[in-house]
């Protein structure tokens, strides 16, 4: 993967496929999105994923294009983000990230998941039977702020008070400390 700031360049089984930021919108008050191009071996091919809607979430300072092994691409699509596996360019839907414009905080891939984290949710895509699980935060005054990989097993989520919870990563529950 290379990144420029503005795109993303990936080697697949297909050929190279290259995320380009083209612009930034504001579609309303303070919603900023990045408008993308996406291409396979200079084939334009944004529609085909993205279909009408080609923007993805603007804050990206915490966003992990790939994993580690080069074969999933995540792509932080505005409302329906998704997959991309690079052995087949399949397109693998996600549960909806909600209002992820506002709430995206990052993404983590450990072992065979991908972690979506947002302020309000976390959601967690395993990549071996792509089956997924949703971690809400139930507390109305706090939010996820921070995720990091603690150990082999498990993640440190951190809230908005500073207080830090490790949550096992298979199962998505709160370990006892």
């Amino acid at each position: 993967m290379i990144n420029n700031e503005s795109k993303y360049v990936f080697q697949t089984s297909k050929g190279i496929l290259k995320l380009s930021i083209i612009g930034e919108v504001e579609p309303n008050n303070g919603r900023m999105l990045y408008q993308v191009s996406l291409h396979i071996d200079n084939q334009e091919v944004t529609k085909e994923y993205f279909g009408s809607w080609n923007y993805i979430n603007f804050y990206l300072d915490r966003y992990v294009p790939s994993s580690s092994d080069g074969k999933w691409l995540y792509i932080p699509k505005e409302g329906d983000h998704f997959l991309i596996d690079t052995q087949n360019l399949e397109k693998i839907m996600l549960p909806n990230l909600y209002l992820s414009a506002l709430t995206f905080i990052g993404n983590y891939f450990h072992k065979h998941y991908l972690l979506v984290l947002g302020r309000e949710e976390i959601i967690q895509k395993n990549l071996l039977t792509k089956t997924d699980k949703l971690l809400k935060q139930i507390d109305g005054h706090l939010y996820f702020s921070d995720l990091k990989i603690f150990g082999e097993q498990s993640v440190a989520i951190t809230f908005s008070n500073g207080q830090t919870k490790i949550v096992d990563i298979e199962t998505l529950e709160y370990i006892d400390q």
